[in-house]
């Protein structure tokens, strides 16, 4: 008679239990398989890991197996192993069932779960499982309810101020200082910034070895221990292992006066009421900032992008475009030295080139006749480059084929494998390409026209968004050169050609795609 097959599964979850508990639980279900004829083919193991849920490394690799139909056993030492909730169990005992998988214990009978005898005798066995468990869990709760009710440390990171000696809070001088004195410039109306700056907060390294920020004076001024008052259990995050979000306790305790304060009851209730104030304030949104040239601008001398940056002093703000390499990135060796530029000022240059380029041509027709026979010239250009795509796609096409055929007669290899590979990513590019070149648009020469004359209106608009679309219309780039000075690429980018516009650097194909130029 031929062997079944069978996967073993195994969990201990207290440092109570050790790697001899897996190996004794091995040991009894490789008895179980000798002993009845069956064939262990895999093996699942959970060190460390609760009961009280599925989510363990282990058991879900034991589910995607089982999925794939790679064994049809399950051998376990006892339920307890599988799982100590009955909800779970049961969805266990459920899923297996419909993939026709049996699960067998070593020391318990586990018939059929729709037997209605057979689920009594597993619901008692499952359910004394979790019995135990919410009862062990009970006495752990009542434990550390009274080990909180005399105010000791229960786990966790103690509060910048202080040290642990004993399970018990205590102050440490040189922190509350810098405590005592953030709490009191707070009360006093200071900023978070200026008691960052005043008490040197940033040069402080936290608890837990970062530097210390806004953030942690935050949540250092929401801290009630700072003023003596205590308080555990005041949420729950999960239930029975699993996790529920944060909800209210019942049984949460709260005792004042039980560890030591670092700050008076007066202050810590003043800065309650500040933060409260302040949450509760309504701030008038500030205008949004408009920067016209913002990703166009290229750097002369390293290459990088320029970005904007504004800067307010006495009340003024100031906003200029600076290269990325010397403002806008960290821990860079070689920093850029070119200089900023003022906003006002390069965005009117280059408003200015845009406004010539456009009223050079004075009759708006015949400008946006001239870029339709240019458009239609690309579009000729584009006609031949199609039949040439083809050509070469149907080649590549055939030997794929062929590689197809060539592994299907058993000539199969890695270095095979990997030319179709390559072959495959050139077919979908010339595809991309085919389907560019074959996408002819036409031009309404009138439509066009009226766009050209609004886009001048436009640039004397005070609607800065329409100031910048039309900047965007006409400036595919800028480069600022290592002298000061400024090269605006000015045109018009037809249509269809939007993509090779945004390139990075400027190339003699792009300048295909603009009919008139402004340098300098």
């Amino acid at each position: 008679m031929d062997m079944i097959s069978a996967a073993g599964y195994a969990r201990y979850s207290t440092n109570n239990q050790t790697e001899n508990s897996i190996a004794y639980q091995m040991h009894e279900i490789t008895g179980y398989c000798a002993a009845h004829n069956i064939r262990l083919t895999h093996t699942f193991i959970d060190e460390g890991k609760s009961g009280t849920n599925t989510n363990r490394d282990g058991f879900q690799d034991m589910l995607r197996a089982a999925k794939n139909k790679e064994f049809n056993n399950i051998i376990i030492y006892d339920v307890t192993r599988g799982s100590r909730d009955i909800a779970d169990w049961f969805c266990f005992r459920k899923m297996m069932s419909e993939l026709g998988i049996n699960v067998i214990s070593c020391h318990q009978k586990l018939g059929d779960p729709l037997n209605p005898n057979d689920f009594l005798t597993e619901f008692i066995t499952v359910g004394l499982g979790q019995h135990q468990v919410l009862e062990t869990r009970q006495k752990s709760i009542d434990g550390s309810s009274a080990a909180a009710r005399k105010g000791l440390f229960l786990g966790g990171t103690p509060p910048y101020g202080y040290e642990i000696v004993n399970q018990e809070y205590k102050i440490v001088p040189s922190e509350a200082r810098i405590v005592r004195e953030a709490f009191r410039l707070y009360y006093e109306g200071y900023s978070y910034s200026y008691i960052m700056k005043e008490l040197k907060i940033g040069d402080i390294r936290g608890r837990k070895g970062s530097y210390m920020n806004k953030n942690s004076l935050y949540y250092m001024f929401k801290n009630p221990r700072y003023a003596g008052v205590y308080i555990w259990n005041e949420y729950t995050y999960q239930i029975m292992r699993k996790y529920v979000g944060r909800k209210p306790n019942n049984r949460k305790i709260e005792l004042e006066g039980i560890i030591p304060a670092i700050v008076s009851v007066e202050i810590w209730k003043g800065v309650q009421r500040r933060m409260e104030s302040n949450k509760k304030r309504t701030y008038t949104p500030k205008r949004k900032r408009t920067f016209f040239l913002s990703g166009i601008i290229k750097c002369g001398i390293c290459g990088e992008n320029y970005i904007a940056h504004a800067s307010t002093s006495k009340g003024k703000e100031y906003k200029y475009y600076v290269c990325s390499n010397r403002y806008g990135k960290s821990n860079v060796p070689d920093r850029c030295k070119s200089n900023p530029v003022r906003c006002d000022e390069l965005d009117n240059f280059v408003i200015e080139a845009v406004k010539n380029c456009l009223l050079e041509h004075t009759d708006f027709k015949a400008l946006a006749n001239k870029i339709a026979e240019r458009f239609k010239e690309l579009n000729t250009i584009n006609n031949t480059k199609t039949v040439e795509i083809k050509k070469e796609l149907t080649s590549i096409k055939n030997k794929i084929q062929n590689g197809i055929n060539a592994v299907l007669e058993g000539l199969d290899s890695e270095e095979l494998r990997e030319q179709l590979k390559t072959l495959k990513l050139k077919q979908e590019y010339l595809e991309g390409c085919l389907k560019n070149a074959q996408n002819t648009r036409f031009i309404d020469v009138d439509a066009l026209a009226e766009a050209l004359r609004n886009d001048v209106e436009n640039l004397e608009h005070e609607n800065e968004e329409k100031i910048r679309n039309c900047i965007r219309n006409h400036v595919p780039y800028i480069i600022a050169n290592e002298d000061g000075s400024f090269t605006v690429a000015v045109g018009y980018i037809l249509p269809g050609q939007e993509s090779a516009a945004k390139e990075k650097l400027p190339s003699q194909m792009r300048k295909e795609l603009y009919i008139a130029w402004q340098g300098q």
